[in-house]
């Protein structure tokens, strides 16, 4: 809501570290993997897209991260 989208990022990610188990972790991953593409900060992204490739391969989280990927220019 504040425009901070690096702040944004940095809170799902820790929310999604903290409760790995959590229902929602890796739609979290995927905001925190969004926010860092809008914010322009690739390498991060990239870390959270290795994440998700580590934790949710076969999920949609895995295709929506790679989507991400592709629309922000998130070399992989």
């Amino acid at each position: 809501a504040t425009g901070d989208l690096a702040g944004a990022a940095e809170q799902y990610r820790r929310t999604a570290e903290k409760f790995p188990d959590f229902n929602l972790a890796g739609e979290y991953y995927l905001k925190a993997m969004e926010c860092y593409g809008k914010a322009g900060n690739r390498d991060s992204a990239r870390d959270i897209f290795g994440k998700i490739s580590d934790d949710f391969q076969d999920t949609r989280y895995y295709m929506e991260g790679a989507r991400l990927a592709a629309e922000h220019k998130i070399q992989l």
